[in-house]
């Protein structure tokens, strides 16, 4: 989630029952504690171009919260566990439903406006951002790591663990 000069984030307490909601520079440099959210599974975050809030989604809930910190609304969804866009062309919400190729569009007082089939939509989708770079707006999928970069990283894990020992014991 990011406005022109900020790019807001869950911790890696996300995916829990309370997560930490930072604040930093727009390549991720200098985090800032803004505040702490609670909720049920908590995973997505959008910033609001319009009111300047962030929309933070859990597996049931989707809350609205200025950068301070104070809950000003929230509404219910039955999508699950997902990621969460703001599209600023409509002023609206997208929800994309992790392990499915639907996502659901919902205005900020929490109206299902429509419900779209995204053919190819990966699995875990755990960020999603509309460009406003210009031309036509388009949902794009945020890349993260798959499950052949998972096991890269554990492989690679390992062999520096297995590296460490080997120095040690020389």
């Amino acid at each position: 989630a990011a406005s022109a000069t900020t790019s807001y984030q869950l911790g890696t307490d996300a995916f829990s029952t309370s997560a930490t909601v930072y604040a930093c520079d727009p390549d991720f440099a200098n985090e800032v504690v803004l505040f702490t959210v609670a909720g049920d599974d908590l995973v997505g975050i959008t910033y609001d171009l319009v009111s300047g809030n962030l929309w933070i989604s859990d597996a049931n809930t989707i809350y609205q919260y200025p950068t301070g910190g104070t809950l000003v609304g929230q509404f219910a969804h039955s999508s699950g566990r997902g990621c969460l866009a703001y599209e600023p062309s409509s002023d609206t919400l997208w929800y994309v439903r992790n392990s499915s190729d639907i996502i659901d569009q919902y205005s900020k007082a929490g109206a299902l406006l429509q419900s779209v089939t995204v053919a190819g939509l990966a699995s875990n989708n755990w960020g999603a951002e509309f460009s406003i770079t210009g031309g036509p707006l388009v949902l794009a999928d945020v890349p993260t790591m798959g499950e052949v970069g998972y096991v890269a990283l554990a492989l690679l894990l390992a062999g520096a663990g297995i590296l460490a020992i080997r120095f040690r014991m020389s």
